[in-house]
């Protein structure tokens, strides 16, 4: 009690003490009146905020907890991935920024893009080029960018930033012309050249997320906000300045060219960052950004920051180990107010240090080369440098952008102008009694509502609201829409036509079979001879009596059909409906209606918005204008169409009509013109088309075509001034529109009228490299070892997009589960053990290390054998060690191999408690395709927790052969070693996998038992399956039930969710039964020799001491070989997992297309889940033509083929091999003993696997389950990929055939036909002129 109350005591006295030596002290003021400093209550603030920081910290699921917890990295991955995509503005700035250069700063991006409110943006864009130099956009300095579309990404300027899959992939677009160099001087004449750039560039991450509001230090944080002088007015800044602002590290790859030059490839390294918040960048006084890539991988972020009467000290960074360890630093000693305030020059050589929450302390050196200049806000206001630097960090080199900002208090300029009318936006406030007419004219509010006309109706109303305020040089001819609510009334009063328009519907999205371009004829007929009610009928009259007086015959009229989302940004629906031209009566008018209502039904335009995902009853206007006989017409663009270039206008003309140039019936002129940077226009070039015949309005109405004197054919149909004026309208509407234009026109003398202004859809389309790339992931250094083992035994070939979102990342998050065990962070949504490229699947050599490394100490290069049948590569080791460094110490060692056998030799009972729930769930059905997407997205854990048990029931087998290794390797070879591995293993029992071909055995017996075997054989596919599934099967077909029943799941490439199963698609499993039964190998399977232990032993031959044969003997082998069963039954069991959510997915692909979002259930495979769920919403025809890319290139990317181990970005190699050598031997990794001479029969697809003869040597890449049955027909196996744990290598241990896996370029060397040798024994196979 005495103890307490003197420690109470002197407690209450050093408080005492602290308060009268604080009041004592006078508090210094702030450094240069801005940066505040520790003042006299500065500790007690300290802690108190410290408390505070780390509570709010904690309640945010900080790095710390994360990293460490996958369900809280989920949880807090899938709330920042709803802020990366967010495009909107509510106040303060959303901000995009990205930089990256490569290791010498020869090539360099630097993107940022702020939305503002009223569609302005700041952009920047820096692009270096090898041999060109720095690019600049040529307002550079300045950034703002007036008059932008609003759209899906950070738009301006010619760039285009959209998350493709967030957190994880961003697509960075540029089309548009680019200064060369640096502008020194606002004042002087700008003369620096100018080029026309386009660049596709992909951003792929590598690290996780540092999120600012959560995985701060609170120490550090807490010192911050210490400094600061508390007020209410402060506390309630602090409170508004809510933000979200988050940082990656990724890798930037793709295309550039410049002008016309060759595309050339780059990849570099830099950072994402996205910030939204209230907070603006006139609030910043100073600030010092480092984003530091280093050579080992490492990344590095460090920023001091001066906010005047907010933070006026602020500090922050972390580190980013390639191990995936993510440690934010505990104090940073970076001299904001030495570095920027004692000089007006931006600070290019300095060093400074921090130290992380680990102790580790980093001294930094920055050595910056160059920096661009951006002035922030219309009155510039900010001026931020990005300063190319190279860094070095503890010795180790890096190199990235030194970012400095300071606020510019000097001269500053207004460069706001007035501007231009927004002609893509919908006008506000149209009262509703406007949106239920059934006429209006052009020149009324209303019309520009392109959901009351169309898209060609309400882009009309918007050019004459153009003309009307302000001077233009062009017409628009006078007219009236007929409504979309015209044409809904039109299909109530005739319920005749909904009900056929609703057939067509169902027959259009495969709800009831019919021929469709029948039912499209049935509709059309019906829409067209259906008259046009006695309302509708005075509503035309009565406007034409308004507009153009009396009808006179000798008046002509356009109608032209104007569909809601035809003519947009995202689809043209170009020549898919009806125009009438020189309609010359009022009846003709009703009838030529009828007829553009009808013509939204044809089949070509049917299937058109099929294609795009559209629905096929949509909302149709009508545009009626009188008729312009124009001497000359055509198209303009306002951008070159092909290549985007905004320096090309591009003009198409004929003489009469422009329906000649718009249909294609003659060779037209061709106009280009030059637009340099002040929009000044000049005639670039002149090319006269043939022009053999021209279409004019016909003197009893409609056209006709008349042939041209040889004089008016070979002269120009457009003069020079005429086509500048057409020039300066295209461009005054590329501006308006905030987008390139495709502009129908005709001219009458001097007079440009103008018909219509439709976007140009293909100036920003995927190239060629973003298809084959888009879902590569990033590399953080090219010292990555990886291989193609293992994965691509699952996995084989390029994927499905839907696959690489569901099985790779499954993959990927069971390494991070399981790296839990040894302390290694998580890094999700950042991959780190399966690498993508090419829509393949490889694994990082380089992670298995790091976290082996944590286990035991692996000396020399021994490691691997298991993987892929081979020692890794000595490097690949050391560069695995530099990672890993400071090394685990021995006891923890052993602790985290206690822990790591403990998971694996009890994870049998969690496997099947877990499949037991798992395979409850996703095979329910449902009625609409929301409810079942929605189904799928319920348990997302089911696949990686399997694959998860899987993967550890593979280790136990693993160390259970590396055990069995280790007690043999003292008595025999190294070269030997994997040969006797495969002896003993070659009985192993119930292997499922092995237990197919059996099961085709049953069916082909019960077969002949049925005296079908021949007529079977010459059955087609289709009509052997009617039968064995038919009452006339008998017993063959209650065998194949049974089989459908136990591997139903099971099928080639059976993780591909767009392969289906067998129980699926039975067919698939015809073909190979015909074989069995043409060959005759029904009895393969009896031929086989089992081996017990005891003889497995005996044959190596092997002078083992009598204890260590009877460890063997008695219970090694036998263990082992329960192990790979084991570990074949736990794959089955995903499998089978995997089959369910492939139904689920198939399900839902059949409901997309009948509610008519998609065209076929086999694209919904080339969408990503966030994809799927925004289609489900919004029917984006964007998002339907990018899967349409993407399933054209899969063919390509899977024709790829790569090294079996590399380092570095994969690269794919090419297998031209002279097959005429004669002389040639290739080694392996041997599997199943035998020596086997034979034909070579070399198969890389299944599909070809019914051109295997009975004793064939079957040389392949690899096998999967699919190739099961053909295994008893077939003498040897030669696969390029595999391993001792492969499915080739199993069941050809399982069956006594001779087998060597590993053999690269296998199936390029040899040929079908060759007679080669396979030895099973010493891992060869050899093809020679004259075998012995």
């Amino acid at each position: 009690m005495e103890f307490v109350t003197i420690m109470f005591c002197l407690v209450v006295l050093s408080l005492l003490a602290y308060i009268a030596v604080n009041l004592a002290v006078t508090d210094r003021g702030p450094l240069h009146g801005l940066y505040a400093v520790p003042g006299r209550w500065f500790t007690l603030k300290f802690l108190v905020m410290r408390c505070f920081v780390a509570w709010t910290s904690d309640r945010k699921h900080n790095i710390r907890k994360r990293a460490l917890n996958f369900t809280m990295m989920q949880k807090k991955t899938k709330e920042v991935a709803k802020m990366e995509s967010f495009y909107g503005f509510e106040m303060g700035q959303n901000c995009l920024y990205i930089n990256g250069s490569d290791k010498g700063g020869a090539t360099r991006l630097t993107v940022r893009v702020t939305i503002h409110p009223d569609d302005r943006r700041e952009v920047w864009f820096l692009l270096r080029v090898p041999g060109v130099g720095d690019l600049v956009l040529p307002s550079h300095p300045d950034c703002i960018v007036d008059n932008v579309r609003p759209g899906d990404g950070f738009i301006g300027a010619g760039l285009t930033c959209t998350a493709i899959d967030p957190l994880k992939t961003w697509r960075i677009s540029y089309n548009g012309l680019c200064r060369i160099g640096i502008r020194r001087n606002w004042n002087d004449d700008d003369r620096r050249p100018s080029v026309h750039v386009r660049c596709s560039l992909l951003w792929s991450a590598f690290t996780t997320f540092y999120d600012f509001a959560s995985d701060f230090n609170p120490s550090l944080e807490a010192d911050s906000l210490a400094k600061e002088q508390w007020t209410q007015e402060w506390f309630a800044k602090l409170k508004s300045m809510q933000q979200a602002h988050y940082t990656q590290f990724g890798m930037i790859h793709g295309v550039v060219q410049v002008d016309d030059g060759e595309e050339s490839k780059v990849v570099m390294r830099g950072v994402k960052e996205r910030l939204i918040c209230p907070e603006q960048l006139r609030d910043f006084h100073t600030r010092i950004a480092n984003y530091i890539v280093l050579e080992n991988g490492n990344c590095l972020y460090v920023e001091a920051s001066c906010s005047p009467g907010y933070k006026s000290d602020q500090r922050a960074g972390f580190l980013m180990k390639v191990v995936s360890d993510v440690i934010p630093a505990s104090s940073v000693n970076l001299p904001l107010s030495v570095l920027m305030e004692n000089s007006e020059e931006v600070p290019k050589n300095f060093t400074f240090d921090l130290h992380l929450e680990d102790g580790l302390r980093m001294d930094i050196k920055v050595t910056t080369d160059d920096t661009m200049h951006f002035n922030m806000g219309s009155d510039w206001c900010v001026q931020i440098g990005e300063g190319m630097a190279r860094f070095t960090v503890n010795g180790i080199d890096g190199w990235g952008v030194c970012q400095t900002l300071r606020r510019n208090d000097g001269e500053k300029r207004n460069l706001v102008e007035e501007s231009l009318p927004r002609l893509y936006r919908e006008p506000d406030g149209v009262p509703l009694k406007d949106m239920s007419v059934l006429v209006v004219p052009l020149s009324a509010r209303a019309c520009q509502v392109s959901n009351l006309t169309g898209g060609k109706g309400s882009q009309l109303a918007k050019l004459v609201a153009l003309r009307n305020q302000m001077p233009v040089e062009y017409e628009v001819p006078g007219g009236f829409c007929i409504t979309t609510a015209a044409f809904d009334k039109h299909l109530k009063n005739n319920p005749d036509i909904q009900k056929a328009v609703t057939e067509l519907s169902e027959v259009s999205c495969s709800i009831r079979e019919g021929n469709l371009q029948e039912e499209c004829e049935r509709v059309v007929d019906l829409v067209s001879k259906t008259i046009l009610s006695k309302d509708l009928k005075a509503e035309i009259s009565g406007i034409f009596s308004m507009m153009f007086g009396d009808f006179d015959s000798a008046e002509t009229f356009a109608v032209r059909s104007s569909a809601v989302g035809e003519d947009s940004s995202l689809t043209s629906s170009a020549g898919q409906m009806q125009t009438f031209l020189g309609v010359n009566s009022l009846a003709k008018v009703f009838q030529a209606t009828q007829d553009c209502w009808a013509s939204q039904f044809s089949f070509q335009a049917v299937q058109y918005r099929r294609q795009y995902g559209q629905p096929v009853d949509i909302a149709m206007a009508v545009v009626i204008q009188e008729m312009v006989s124009g001497e000359s017409a055509g198209v303009a663009f306002s951008r070159d169409p092909l290549t985007g270039n905004p320096t090309k206008i591009v003009i198409n003309s004929n003489y009469g009509l422009g329906e000649s140039v718009v249909s294609g019936v003659v060779e037209a002129d061709t106009v280009i013109l030059r637009v340099d940077l002040n929009k000044s226009l000049t005639v670039e070039s002149k090319v006269v088309g043939r022009k053999e015949e021209a279409i004019c309005v016909a003197g009893g109405g409609g056209t006709q075509t008349i042939h041209q004197t040889d004089s008016k054919s070979a002269s120009c149909s457009i003069s020079d001034a005429l086509s500048l004026k057409l020039g300066r309208v295209a461009l005054l509407l590329d501006e308006c529109f905030s987008d390139a234009r495709d502009i129908e026109w005709a001219a009458v003398g001097d007079t440009i009228y103008l018909l219509q202004a439709r976007a140009i859809t293909t100036v920003d389309v995927p190239s060629q490299y973003e298809l084959l790339h888009e879902f590569d992931s990033g590399l953080p250094s090219d010292k990555v070892w990886m291989s193609t083992a293992n994965i691509q035994e699952m996995c084989p070939g390029a994927v499905s997009p839907l696959t690489t979102s569901a099985f790779f990342t499954d993959c990927d998050i069971i390494d991070q589960l399981s790296g839990r065990s040894f302390e290694k962070a998580i890094s999700f949504p950042a991959v780190r053990q399966i690498v993508v490229s090419y829509n393949h699947a490889f694994i990082s050599l380089t992670n298995i290390l790091t976290t082996y490394l944590k286990m035991v100490r692996i000396s020399g290069n021994t490691f691997g054998g298991m993987l892929f049948g081979a020692p890794f590569d000595e490097d690949c080791v050391e560069e695995a060690k530099k990672l890993t460094q400071p090394a685990v110490a021995g006891w923890r060692m052993y602790l985290y191999r206690l822990k790591f056998l403990l998971a694996v030799f009890f994870n049998r009972k969690r496997l099947e408690e877990e499949f037991s729930r798992a395979n409850q769930h996703l095979t329910q059905i449902w009625n609409t395709a929301r409810e079942q997407f929605e189904d799928i997205c319920k348990y997302p854990e089911y696949g990686y927790k399997m694959l998860l048990y899987h993967a550890l029931e593979t280790h136990k087998s693993a160390v259970l052969q590396e055990t069995t290794a280790s007690l043999i390797r003292k008595y025999t070879t190294e070269e030997l070693l994997s040969t006797h591995i495969s002896m003993l293993l070659s009985s192993c029992p119930n292997v499922e996998s092995a237990q197919v071909p059996l099961a085709m055995e049953k069916i082909a017996k019960a077969i002949l038992k049925e005296e079908k075997s021949e007529e079977f054989q010459g059955m087609t596919p289709d009509d052997a399956l009617d039968w064995l599934q038919g009452a006339s099967g008998g017993e063959a077909g209650i065998v194949f039930a049974d089989f459908l029943r136990c591997h139903g799941h099971r099928c080639i490439r059976e993780v591909e969710l767009r392969d289906k199963s067998w129980g699926m698609d039975p067919v698939q499993v015809i073909p190979s039964l015909q074989a069995i039964l043409a060959t005759g190998s029904h009895n393969s399977s009896e031929r086989k020799r089992v081996l017990s232990a005891a003889e497995a032993v005996d044959q190596l031959g092997l002078a083992l001491p009598s204890v260590i044969r009877k460890i063997l003997v008695s219970y090694i082998v036998p263990k082992t070989r329960k192990g790979v069963a084991c570990r074949e039954s736990s794959k089955s069991m995903y499998i089978k997992i995997n089959h369910n959510l492939k139904e689920a997915y198939w399900r839902l692909a059949n409901l997309m297309v009948k509610e008519g979002r998609i065209p076929d259930e086999d694209l919904l495979f080339f969408f990503l889940p966030n994809e799927i769920d925004r289609l489900l919403t919004d029917r984006s025809p964007a998002l339907i033509s990018r899967a349409l890319r993407r399933r054209r290139i899969l063919p390509q990317q899977d024709s790829k083929r790569f090294q079996l181990v590399f380092a570095g970005l994969p690269q794919p190699i090419e297998e031209g091999v002279d097959h005429d050598i004669t002389d040639v031997e290739l080694k392996g990794t041997p599997i199943s003993q035998g020596v086997v001479k034979g034909t070579a029969r070399v198969v890389t697809k299944l599909q070809d696997a019914a051109n295997i003869k009975k004793d064939d040597i079957l040389v392949t890449r690899i096998t999967d389950i699919g190739w099961t049955p053909y295994f008893p027909l077939i003498s040897g196996l030669v696969t390029e990929i595999g391993g001792v744990l492969s499915h080739g290598a199993v069941v050809a241990r399982e069956y006594g055939i001779p087998c060597v896996v590993n053999v690269e370029h296998a199936t390029s060397v040899f040929k079908s036909g060759d007679a080669i040798v396979l030895n099973g024994a010493l891992g060869t196979v050899e093809k020679k002129k004259d075998h012995q």
